[in-house]
């Protein structure tokens, strides 16, 4: 829609393409320097590695920890293979040996807190074990796929760590800015937008924001509470801007002067200040409470749609300030 704020998606883009060229370009050519049979196992594993894992902010210690658990599954399939499964005969049998160790990975996998080792072992076992219709006890095969696959991790990781690495902390600061740049966009904007759409957006946004700030160490209520501002400033800013489109104003001096101001004090915010500087901070205060005064001479419903929006704007931007004409 012409003249609408771009408001960028609260659900963080994430790009693995990096990511897939660089692991796999360098398995591959240790594959086609080497002509090692298994190489293409390790290209495929760390392919599917960056990809499993490249939605989060700082993938390494995720693929790190996948590593070691894919590790640990070894020595397990190893005994499998190589002491239970000469020893039996038949799938009852099978099916009975396995039952232990993939009975407790998939009670593990069922807490959010150990599903990482769970996937890990689960999948490192089924796939050390590969399971055929007839019992082959060929320990160099096993050797060369499983280390084909450790290789394949190995290589993700190292690309994650030269490609992309985010802290929880840097994360949020993002999606914090891009809420304050939403709403400069929003306030310069010549056509109000959608409320449902910036406030699915708004909602979603901080609902990416307080994990973050909470794995940082950050302050959440404060931060949340900035972000709540926002998506209120935003619902006002809407409406104050419909008013005068329902009404078939032209905005007046005032009005254009205050959405300049706001426009530099959501810029002065994204840029990572907490406060206004004084001055400007007495400034937005005085134009509002300007626009406030002039709504409070009109009777109309329409002044009265501004009239809430001014205040809203006021109380999310000077919660402790006395009430206008009274300082």
């Amino acid at each position: 829609m012409p003249g609408e704020p771009s408001i960028e998606t609260s659900v963080s883009r994430r790009y693995p393409s990096p990511l897939f060229f660089a692991a796999v370009l360098g398995c591959a050519a240790v594959w086609i320097a080497t002509a090692w049979p298994e190489g293409g196992i390790a290209a495929q594993i760390a392919a599917i590695a960056a990809a499993l894992y490249s939605s989060l902010d700082d993938p390494a210690p995720t693929l790190m920890s996948y590593t070691v658990w894919t590790i640990a599954s070894l020595p397990i399939a190893a005994i499998y293979l190589f002491v239970i499964f000469p020893a039996i005969d038949g799938f009852p049998m099978l099916a009975a040996s396995l039952a232990p160790p993939f009975l407790i990975i998939g009670y593990l996998q069922a807490n959010p807190r150990h599903i990482v080792k769970a996937l890990a072992l689960g999948l490192g076992l089924i796939g050390a074990l590969d399971l055929q219709n007839r019992f082959l006890g060929d320990f160099a095969s096993f050797a060369n796929v499983n280390a084909a696959s450790l290789i394949g991790l190995m290589v993700a990781f190292l690309a994650v760590r030269v490609f992309r690495s985010v802290s929880a902390k840097h994360a949020a600061k993002r999606l914090i800015r891009h809420g304050w740049i939403d709403l400069a966009n929003l306030t310069r904007a010549r056509r109000p937008m959608n409320r449902e759409r910036w406030a699915a957006v708004m909602l979603d946004r901080l609902g990416l924001v307080a994990p973050r700030l909470a794995l940082s160490g950050s302050d959440v209520e404060t931060e949340a509470g900035r972000s709540l501002a926002a998506l209120q400033m935003g619902l006002d800013l809407l409406d104050l801007k419909s008013s005068v489109t329902n009404a078939n104003d032209q905005r007046s001096e005032r009005l254009e002067c205050l959405l300049t101001k706001l426009t530099q004090a959501f810029r002065w915010f994204a840029a990572g200040h907490n406060e206004l500087r004084p001055v400007e901070r007495q400034a937005l205060r005085a134009t509002i409470d300007s626009e406030l005064r002039e709504c409070c001479k009109s009777g109309a419903a329409i002044q009265l749609t501004r009239l809430v929006s001014l205040v809203g704007l006021r109380r999310a931007l000077f919660p402790d300030a006395p009430a206008p004409g009274s300082d």
